[in-house]
């Protein structure tokens, strides 16, 4: 009962790059918290896909991602977080029902967020 779009593969995980299995090939249930229904199933990963992960998160970091200005880094957030907005009704039925229509809830709004932690990041901390 896993749900299904074009551009996010919930029967995988999101590691460098590509879609993979995870390597426990098992799934997570996700429930609706408000009716105690499940929803759909993610990718399990385990510690071998998180390593994997933070592995290709430091090679992006010693690549062309790293090198960008924290400013250049928090536009593209800031356009992700839009990008993902625009296709909000498509993940509408992922949410609990209890907050599917709360202003502001979900991924757009946190990817807009994160994306203004680039301009304190670039600052100097003493």
């Amino acid at each position: 009962m896993t749900a299904s779009l074009a551009w996010f593969d919930t029967d995988k995980c999101f590691i460098d790059g590509r879609w993979a299995p995870a390597q426990s090939n098992e799934f997570l249930p996700l429930e609706d918290p408000s009716r105690g229904a499940e929803i759909g199933a993610i990718a399990r990963g385990r510690s071998g896909d998180v390593n994997a992960a933070v592995d290709a998160a430091e090679r992006a970091l010693k690549g062309d991602w790293g090198r960008l200005a924290a400013a250049e880094r928090g536009r593209l957030l800031m356009r992700l977080g839009e990008l993902v907005k625009t296709r909000v009704d498509e993940t509408r039925g992922w949410k609990p029902s209890t907050s599917a229509s709360r202003p502001g809830w979900g991924a757009p709004t946190r990817w807009r967020w994160r994306a203004t932690w680039s301009s304190t990041a670039a600052q100097p901390t003493r």
